[in-house]
């Protein structure tokens, strides 16, 4: 026990436990860091106010099924600190054990986890942001890996070329190419990624139709 409480004391995490029933004995001073609760606000079952709303059916059916099965417990959600902040946290514990195997409660952790989630959340907004540009944009847009494998095409480049999407991918995109600039134009690809330069130069699309289209292109090394 006194183990126990050196190292609640000192980790960066908070570190709780309760009985078999969810009802909170135990609390350490991280703990109510994250959740702006005072120790004695967190005991008993102080702690379900600070359950954001929205996800506390979730949190309690999932937290009910782990003890009736007297399995570990894990979940992501959203706590409502009095002040009116959203902190997002990770949820861990496990069972614990008397001398004669017998379950008696609960040990766990929490963690707060609200910098990861505000940077996946602006990751997915730049990528939502970047799609939106992609597909408005009144030019042709490609990505490769390093050995010109495309890997993706906006709706405007299949629109220049005649190809489709599906066939533009891998190497399907050579189709497009007139085959009298074909050489300069792998040529020129060689000399950019094996320098990791800027891609730029004038070339033909020769399109199914067997329309000539003059077109700039230009990438840069991701």
């Amino acid at each position: 026990e006194q183990r126990f409480a050196t190292l609640a004391a000192a980790v960066p995490v908070g570190i709780f436990r309760t009985n078999l029933e969810g009802y909170c004995t135990y609390a350490n001073d991280r703990c109510c860091e994250i959740t702006g609760l005072t120790i004695e606000a967190t005991l008993a079952f102080g702690w379900l106010q600070v359950l954001y709303l929205p996800d506390r059916e979730r949190v309690l059916a999932q937290w009910k099924a782990a003890i009736d099965a007297r399995a570990d417990y894990q979940i992501e959600y959203r706590l409502q600190r009095p002040d009116g902040t959203i902190v997002w946290v990770d949820v861990q514990a496990v069972p614990e054990w008397d001398a004669d195997s017998q379950p008696i409660g609960y040990v766990g952790t929490v963690t707060d986890i609200s910098d990861r989630k505000q940077a996946a959340l602006q990751l997915l907004e730049s990528q939502q942001r970047y799609a939106s540009l992609v597909a408005a944009a009144p030019v042709g847009i490609f990505q490769t890996d390093m050995a010109g494998n495309c890997l993706y095409v906006n709706d405007r480049w299949c629109e220049m070329t005649g190809l489709g999407l599906q066939t533009a991918l891998g190497q399907g995109w050579q189709q497009a190419l007139h085959p009298s600039d074909q050489e300069e134009i792998a040529a020129e690809w060689a000399q950019s990624t094996r320098h990791q330069r800027p891609f730029q130069l004038e070339y033909r699309f020769l399109r199914p139709d067997g329309t000539v289209r003059w077109v700039y292109g230009q990438s840069v090394v991701e």
